[in-house]
């Protein structure tokens, strides 16, 4: 009987470089290397992914002792490779600009244009690396009056309405769950990533998977 971890994957031998951190995007990336792509995942040299440091809770070591490892970042990064690049090191940035050019598929959440200054916007990097998936998770899209706000889940589902149909009857409304805007998002980005061949520049916003989310819930904004 073969075993299912030697059988072949949807994604066996595509190259994910990972430049997000928190949740939607390192979420979306684990979703790829689930189905079999190898995610080479960048970290800043001074601590790494903010959400290393999340916790508690944090995983024991083999005598029950908490580590420094925190459960949030392994939930939405296992399996992955990491490396440590700072983009204002001239050395460092060469090298993310190499990784980019034999990557299959791109991911980040950085706020939009904060990249440009590096040359690891999409129209710089798909010069050479033309069949480059590109895909930017944001708050608000690249475009329209809040295209430069940062996205965070509580400020999506607030705006969103999405608050509005949790909680007590009678109360405030409520933040649901945790990360659930984020978590769609994350699936809606891992979707459009393996759903694209070739030239793609893809750019899901947190605010349209929430509205998404309420309308589902066929409610109004009540509040």
């Amino acid at each position: 009987m073969t075993d299912a971890s030697d059988m072949p994957k949807a994604l066996d031998g595509l190259v994910v470089l990972d430049l997000s951190r928190i949740l939607a995007g390192p979420t979306a990336t684990q979703l790829l290397g689930n189905l079999g792509a190898t995610i080479i995942k960048v970290e800043n040299p001074s601590g790494g992914d903010d959400t290393r440091h999340w916790g508690p809770p944090f995983m024991t070591d083999d005598d029950g002792q908490p580590t420094e490892e925190s459960a949030y970042y392994l939930s939405a990064n296992r399996g992955k490779r990491s490396v440590m690049l700072d983009f204002s090191d001239p050395d460092d940035l060469a090298t993310l600009t190499g990784l980019a050019r034999e990557a299959d598929i791109l991911v980040e959440n950085f706020k939009v244009g904060g990249l440009r200054k590096f040359g690891l916007d999409y129209e710089t990097l798909s010069k050479a690396n033309p069949g480059l998936v590109y895909c930017s998770i944001t708050g608000f899209g690249q475009t329209g009056p809040y295209a430069g706000r940062a996205g965070y889940d509580y400020l999506t589902q607030g705006m969103s309405g999405l608050m509005s149909i949790t909680g007590a009857p009678d109360g405030e409304p409520q933040r649901v769950g945790s990360g659930c805007v984020v978590e769609g998002e994350a699936r809606g980005a891992e979707h459009d990533a393996d759903d694209q061949v070739g030239q793609q520049d893809i750019e899901p916003a947190q605010i349209e998977y929430a509205v998404l989310e309420e309308r589902h819930n066929q409610r109004g904004f009540e509040r």
